[in-house]
């Protein structure tokens, strides 16, 4: 029961999903619901891969099938780590100190460099998955840049400290879930290993991009906070985009 619960956390933190299962947001729940970023990831993959495998078998031209991938993608998350990676260039390339950095991310308002970032995220998503249908890639080896972005916002969570002693993500934190985070990234480097041998090389460079977004916003507000996350997610998503079609 536990296990299924963890999974449930770990499901209703990263997508929109509902899952009608009441479970408590505890410490246990949470720390053990890391070992499941790489499922949740692995199934929005899945839906990706299915809905590219439906549309090819519908003959439907690549532009229109990425677009209408694209925005199931988005559906599933609601969103949430595109806010993330929006609030995060406004904060950031704003270039004003910790506090004033923190107060720009928590504005509902979307300033320029927000909306710039995100044009030129779903660009590059769009054209890769373009891409991805044209030049016939293996439809399954979507299951990955959502897979390892996740495992890599697990990473970020597991060993970096957030902005403040409050809130989901001290929580997470806090629980001291490193073991458990090690788990699926264990098992999500057998999987992908299987899928293509080459994706170990990507999950290399997606822990060194988190790192590196990780001590940025470290040395930018003091830490972590959940904008960051959404910001990792989105920018390790479109890296294993790239990489997937470049090799």
């Amino acid at each position: 029961m536990k296990i299924l619960e963890s999974i449930v956390v770990a499901f209703q933190f990263l997508t929109r999903f509902y899952l009608p299962i009441n479970v408590e947001w505890d410490t246990g729940n949470l720390r053990r619901s890391l070992m499941w970023f790489g499922l949740v990831g692995a199934f929005i993959g899945v839906i990706l891969a299915g809905a590219m495998t439906l549309f090819n078998r519908f003959d439907l031209i690549p532009a229109v099938s990425a677009i209408i991938i694209l925005l199931i993608w988005i559906f599933i998350t609601g969103g949430m780590h595109i806010d993330g990676i929006s609030d995060m260039a406004d904060g950031f390339f704003s270039m004003r100190n910790k506090e004033k950095t923190l107060e720009i991310m928590k504005d509902s308002h979307v300033g320029a460099f927000g909306v710039i970032t995100i044009v030129f995220l779903l660009l590059i998503k769009f054209e890769m998955l373009k891409e991805f249908i044209i030049i016939e890639k293996n439809v399954w080896l979507l299951i990955l840049p959502p897979t390892i972005a996740r495992i890599a916002a697990g990473f970020v969570l597991s060993f970096y400290e957030t902005t403040k002693k409050s809130g989901l993500g001290y929580t997470f934190h806090s629980s001291d879930p490193r073991i458990f985070w090690a788990i699926g990234f264990i098992v999500t480097l057998i999987i992908s290993s299987i899928l293509n041998i080459k994706s170990l090389i990507f999950i290399g460079i997606a822990i060194l991009a988190s790192n590196l977004m990780a001590l940025w916003a470290k040395k930018k507000i003091g830490g972590l906070n959940g904008d960051i996350y959404g910001a990792i997610v989105e920018t390790v998503e479109v890296i294993g985009m790239v990489f997937i079609c470049a090799v």
